[in-house]
């Protein structure tokens, strides 16, 4: 249900364009990812909650299933490898939110709400359905308030990324590497062969033969054929063969006219 607006949260494919200075933050006692941090740390100034914790293991659970499949289930990964992940993602998101924070780039709480009210998610009838949405974000391990502020943050990470994904701008390297690539020249060398007298030089014995026919039998295989045998009779053929009576036409013709007389009457 949560599926599309978690790909929302999770940011756009972009260009990193974040230099990420990671303040150190610990694991402790983990036996899932799920596990709550036993210290909480802090990267580029602010504090990681359990909500961060759970957002980011959520963005990277499912960011593999659209990887691999449905089928696929989070225990399939090793620990250490999916830890690592939901480490790196959140340093990666609370690197970003850094970024716009000193930019003065914020989502007020307002705008925030009215963005989950507006949400397909949970809706129902058309109306915003707040026990479906307490429910939904509940079973994911958030709070009202911290999923508001989840949103609230993650719409501001997207204005950073929309803003600087529709800037264009061209650095002088580029334009200098642009010119040399159209401006390059390459020799080309190649060498045109007779097909004929190509194959007029190839000598192939019986045993290839073979070994070519029998590994390409179907292409030797020819149309097929069969033959048919008809006879064709023609009027003109055996008219001639018939023979008429004498006064067999005026017999007939005297027999109509005695029936016509008789039917008359």
């Amino acid at each position: 249900m949560l599926e599309s607006l978690r790909s929302f949260l999770s940011g756009k494919t972009l260009l990193i364009f974040v230099t990420i200075m990671a303040i150190p933050f610990v694991f402790f006692g983990s036996t899932a990812v799920g596990t709550i941090f036993t210290t909480y740390g802090k990267v580029n100034g602010l504090e990681v909650s359990q909500a961060d914790l759970n957002s980011a293991n959520n963005t990277i659970n499912q960011r593999l299933v659209d990887t691999y499949g449905d089928d696929f289930s989070i225990d399939q990964m090793p620990e250490d490898i999916l830890l690592e992940m939901v480490k790196e993602e959140i340093i990666s998101q609370k690197t970003l939110l850094s970024q716009t924070r000193d930019m003065g780039i914020l989502v007020s709480e307002d705008a925030a709400k009215k963005g989950i009210m507006l949400s397909p998610n949970f809706q129902s009838g058309g109306q915003f359905d707040e026990i479906a949405f307490e429910t939904a974000i509940r079973t994911q391990g958030y709070t009202p308030n911290d999923y508001i502020t989840i949103v609230s943050e993650g719409m501001a990470k997207n204005y950073l990324i929309d803003s600087i994904s529709s800037s264009f701008f061209t650095l002088d390297s580029e334009i200098l590497d642009l010119a040399k690539l159209l401006e390059q020249e390459r020799d080309i060398t190649f060498t045109k062969i007779d097909f004929n007298s190509l194959k007029s030089t190839i000598q192939a014995d019986l045993t290839e033969a073979e070994a070519y026919y029998s590994a390409n039998s179907i292409e030797f295989y020819s149309d097929e054929a069969r033959s048919m045998n008809y006879i064709m009779l023609n009027n003109n053929d055996y008219r001639s063969l018939v023979e008429v009576p004498e006064n067999y036409l005026a017999e007939v013709v005297r027999k109509i006219n005695l029936m016509n007389r008789l039917f008359i009457k």
